[in-house]
């Protein structure tokens, strides 16, 4: 049976680095390399991104830049493409003709919303001690 989690940034404590941390440690042991395979979510207009996937053993983890616990009102079409991807492929697809990170992802963030530095060949994003996020735009408290 497919799993699809839906992760927005700043669910649970830690946002999607503590549900990364759960799935590494905790009941799945996914391996750190997992995570350097994630793909561009993009909807089914091709040029809309909902955020990045990744999967491994048969469960797929979607991460929604700027999203929280209001994921299904926040990001409707988010979340609307989700579950038919779940209805109608079994698992989480690529809507576009390339869907890797990358460049694509750093463009996506807005290079890190201009406060971090964003890697260019898998699309994370380093803040410094100021910021934090997946694209560096929140303060750090």
């Amino acid at each position: 049976m497919p799993v699809i989690l839906a992760a927005g940034e700043f669910d649970i404590k830690l946002g999607a680095t503590g549900v990364q941390e759960w799935l590494k440690h905790d009941l799945f042991h996914w391996p750190q390399s997992a995570f350097k395979n994630r793909q561009i979510y993009y909807l089914k207009d091709k040029t809309s991104v909902g955020g990045y996937f990744v999967g491994f053993n048969g469960l797929q983890l979607v991460t929604v830049p700027k999203a929280g616990y209001y994921l299904p009102t926040d990001y409707y079409n988010v979340s609307k493409q989700l579950i038919d991807d779940l209805i109608t492929n079994k698992s989480v697809v690529c809507h576009a003709d390339s869907c890797t990170t990358g460049k694509q992802m750093c463009d996506a963030m807005d290079q890190c919303a201009n406060k971090g530095t964003c890697d260019q060949d898998t699309g994370f994003c380093t803040c410094p001690a100021t910021f934090k996020g997946a694209d560096c735009s929140h303060g750090a408290i």
